[in-house]
């Protein structure tokens, strides 16, 4: 029988997660793939930087190209490009691609963690969490930056906690990480809070503004070739607007008064992108008024009668004048209730799948939400009769998020509080940064998204590896749970 050594054995068992993460990961690409709504956009970029015309809302099968900008950054559809350039056009090729580039990330988690536990034990445990996570797992199915913002995000998570072990930033691999996240998806510079608390735990002051300076410095330089080249077309350099975006910006400040969670975001909000509004769906919220419902519901149906033409201006002033009359007559404290009744539903809205092949796309999502509230349990049954084994694993994906949530913010706390009470940096630990790091930037990106509205549970996708992983380092290192390493 052989006889390995801790180290061979910690490599045996970094091989084990990741063929489990490529498991699962599988599964979902090869018995689940599916487009979203992002999908076509992607795919029409990729296809217009391989005919070599770049980033481009254009139709690639034709002589036009009208490069774009605004929200967009070029590296999710570069890689597309890159790999079908490579291996020919399939969406498979996509998925497996980003699953590759996901697995290679986790693996060097992996080893970072060892290196900052020395416990072979609380890898595996931090690993296994990771590789079947039910928050990331779907999105793996799916032609969007979902994927690749979480593969990025696990090196640069990765990349946080080596500096940590280290006690030593790694300026160099912490910047090429974000820059590649940021050219992935833009939001993902949230990131850059992480490094600004490692940093004055590792080093004195006069030390650290130098390790961040540098740092940011480092990032700019690759982010900021991106935001010339929108300037050198006659775009704004950094922008939110997508040049297809529907110049409707009343009915947009309208939806901004009363919604509060994904569906009633997208059943409103995508149909008008699409302009496709007979499609648009108006939601029963308590922040309406059955006036305002009958009102908004004479505009729509005027929109439904022009489907496929630009969104009207008298029509948008329209929406505008009831959103501005709306805001005038509310209390002070409306917005504040409506930003933290979308933090709730933002993490814990039991109907969301998380990219998980859970549809339940004919359940009147709003009749549930009824029934509930009325405890009717026999309009509830009815409405949910076809759906119980999806229903059963979407609680059981809410259960887990509710879980994870409390226990973050308990661990979060305690470490805060801790902190207060006691001399910073001579009271707090390794992992203590870690959370504190995490905790930072997940609070700063739902704020931001649940400021500017948008609630789709993907949106917080790449700060899931963060959360997960952070929290299982801590509870088994800082929890008196007594289990002997192997």
């Amino acid at each position: 029988m052989k006889i390995y050594s801790a180290s061979e054995k910690s490599y045996l068992y970094v091989a084990f997660i990741i063929m489990l993460a490529a498991i699962s990961r599988l599964g979902v690409i090869f018995f689940s793939q599916a487009e979203a709504g992002d999908t076509a956009t992607y795919i029409k970029f990729a296809e217009n930087i391989i005919r070599g015309c770049g980033l481009s809302h254009s139709d690639p099968s034709s002589n036009e190209c009208i490069l774009t900008s605004g929200g967009y950054f070029p590296g999710y559809p570069a890689f597309i490009a890159f790999f079908w350039i490579i291996f020919g056009k399939s969406v498979y090729v996509v998925l497996i691609a980003q699953l590759v580039c996901y697995l290679l990330a986790l693996m060097w988690l992996l080893i970072a963690i060892f290196r900052l536990t020395n416990s072979n034990k609380v890898m595996c445990a931090a690993g296994i969490m990771l590789a079947l996570s039910p928050l990331q797992l779907g999105w793996f199915r799916f032609i969007l930056t979902e994927p690749l913002a979480i593969a990025t995000a696990t090196w640069f998570l990765a990349e946080l906690i080596i500096s940590v072990s280290n006690k030593k930033l790694r300026v160099y691999h912490l910047a090429l990480a974000l820059s590649a996240s940021v050219y992935v998806r833009p939001d993902s510079i949230f990131m850059i809070l992480g490094p600004c608390v490692v940093v004055f735990y590792i080093y004195d002051f006069k030390k650290s503004i130098q390790q961040i300076s540098l740092f940011i410095i480092l990032t700019t330089i690759p982010v900021s070739a991106w935001l010339v080249r929108n300037y050198t077309i006659g775009h704004a350099p950094l922008s939110m607007t997508s040049s297809a975006a529907p110049i409707a910006p009343g009915y947009f400040l309208w939806l901004d008064t009363w919604v509060v969670n994904e569906y009633e975001r997208s059943d409103a909000n995508f149909p008008v992108w699409r302009r496709e509004y007979s499609k648009i769906k108006i939601h029963g919220s308590s922040y309406i008024t059955l006036d305002e419902i009958e009102n908004a519901k004479v505009l729509i149906g005027a929109l439904s009668r022009i489907d496929g033409q630009e969104f009207p201006e008298n029509i948008d002033k329209k929406f505008n004048k009831l959103a501005l009359e709306k805001i005038q007559n509310r209390s002070k404290f409306r917005p504040i209730q409506i930003y933290f009744e979308r933090v709730f539903w933002l993490l814990l809205n039991p109907f969301s799948s998380w990219g998980m092949p859970l549809e339940m796309n004919f359940v009147d999502k709003s009749a549930v939400s009824k029934a509930i509230k009325q405890l009717d349990i026999g309009e509830l049954n009815q409405q949910l009769n076809d759906y119980k084994a999806v229903i059963f694993s979407k609680i059981a994906s809410f259960f887990y998020r509710v879980m994870v949530c409390v226990l973050f913010i308990y661990c979060l706390v305690t470490v805060v509080c801790n902190s207060v009470l006691n001399n910073l940096n001579r009271y707090l630990f390794k992992i203590d940064i870690l959370m504190l790091s995490t905790g930072l930037v997940m609070i700063t990106r739902i704020g931001f998204f649940v400021f500017i509205g948008c609630l789709e549970s993907r949106y917080l996708a790449s700060i899931v590896p963060w959360v997960e992983c952070c929290l299982l380092i801590y509870l088994m290192v800082k929890l008196p749970i007594k289990v002997k390493d192997f």
